[in-house]
């Protein structure tokens, strides 16, 4: 999300930069659910996992939180919002479709990694 938080950031109301991290706020904590972080066996990584994929952590609420506050006090717009989310999530499936993959060539993630975004983000098209 550095890109849209460039773009934003400096030019636009603070919590449209909130709202260019919630994504990536929301969708590592579900990775690490998903890899089992909490395990702790992660060898040399293990704290790199805890700490960048805590399956426990709710941080993502106080963004939502944040976003939701200035969206009811008329500072941020749907139309805005959506775009920099979206742009945001496209981010995170760009960021991980930089990996190269076992010799295959294919982007298998690249579609679940969008579709748990889409899922993990409904709240913001149906709040």
């Amino acid at each position: 999300s550095s890109g849209i938080n460039a773009e934003y950031g400096e030019s636009q109301e603070p919590v449209y930069t909130v709202l260019a991290l919630t994504p990536c706020a929301k969708l590592w904590p579900w990775l690490g659910q998903q890899i089992g972080a909490s395990e702790n066996n992660f060898g040399v990584y293990t704290s790199w996992v805890k700490e960048n994929f805590d399956p426990e952590s709710t941080g993502y609420k106080e963004y939502d939180q944040q976003v939701d506050w200035a969206y009811e006090a008329g500072t941020v717009t749907a139309d805005k919002a959506l775009k920099i989310f979206t742009t945001s999530m496209q981010n995170e499936v760009n960021f991980f479709n930089s990996v190269a993959r076992c010799g295959c060539g294919a982007n298998v993630p690249s579609c679940f990694l969008l579709l748990a975004l889409l899922l993990i983000s409904s709240r913001l098209y149906h709040p």
